[in-house]
This record gives C-alpha cells, structure tokens and sequence, in this order.
C-alpha cells in the first residue's frame, strides 16, 4: 500500500493553511492514518500547547502534527512539524511510513523546522521551546533510544545525556 494525500486532499491542506494564517501560541494540528490504511486524515487541532498535543498522540500510531511557539530568542512564532514514531508500531510498520516522510513535509509548507520524536519526552516544552531557529530553515531530528516517561527535559543542547539523547541540526 502507499501513502495517499489525495482522497482528504483538500481538507487537509485547508486545515493546515487555517493553522499557518492563525500563527498564535500554542496552536496545534495533528494528522493520522485513516484506520489500517496509509490515507491520511485531519485528527484534531486546539491551542493548549504541546501537552495537549501530546494527550492526542498514540504509542501504537504513526502522526504527523505541528505546534506553533514563541522563540525565546527573537520573540517572533516558530512552527514545529513533528513526525510521532509511536513506540508500539512493528517495526515494519514504522519503516514503511517513514519511507512518507519526505512526501508528507512537502506537502505541509511553512514550518520553521521539524522534529522526529518517538517518546512524550521528546515533545516537552524545553525541548522545543529552546531551540533557537536561523533564519534560513534547519532540520531538527530528536531520537530517544532508551522509553522515558519523564516529560521535563531542561534544555535542548547539542550533546549526549544520560538519557542518550541525540540532537542534529542540519540546514535544509
């Protein structure tokens, strides 16, 4: 089976375009697959931040989703794209929909970086909250290698924790 974007097409794109003009704090949108299919669907939105959107994602789903934040450093909006990697998804699975990722983050347009996170911890507010954007685009890949159900870490660094967590910026 492969990725479909056309059967919701339309609203799928309308709702993210709403997402991108509102630009508020703390806004979010969250995308998923439509039952055990590779179609995907609009799954929710609202504007309580990254915890709330945490509380709508699944350890045994694949989503796509966006936050928008203030960046502490200039005070202006940064939108977040987040590729979720649940950690209960076979691995056949999650290859498979990775090989989607690429499509998907060309078909949503307008976000300042993206992030790929497979625990709640990857998601917390410092994580992404403190990671500073350029002003060209850059690509921000988060994985968590050891299951964390601590959902405050400090500060988003280029280094190795006990945790062993990974951070790799790359301009795009």
């Amino acid at each position: 089976m492969s990725l479909n974007l056309k059967k919701y097409g339309i609203d799928l794109i309308d709702k993210w375009n709403k997402f991108i003009e509102i630009n508020e704090d703390n806004s979010w949108i969250l995308y998923g697959f439509e039952g055990q299919t590779f179609t995907l669907i609009h799954w929710g939105s609202g504007n309580n931040g990254i915890e709330e959107l945490s509380e709508e994602l699944s350890d045994s789903s694949m989503m796509y989703g966006a936050v928008c934040l203030r960046d502490p450093s200039s005070l202006s909006h940064k939108i977040i794209f987040i590729i979720w990697q649940g950690q209960s998804v076979p691995g056949y699975i999650r290859h498979k929909v990775k090989t989607f990722d690429e499509d998907i983050k060309k078909f949503f347009k307008g976000y300042n970086c993206d992030i790929t996170a497979r625990s709640y911890s990857d998601l917390s507010n410092g994580l992404v909250e403190h990671k500073p954007i350029s002003e060209n685009k850059s690509e921000i890949k988060v994985e968590s290698r050891e299951m964390n159900s601590n959902k405050n870490i400090e500060s988003c660094q280029e280094k190795q924790t006990s945790k062993d967590i990974h951070i790799q910026t790359q301009p795009v």
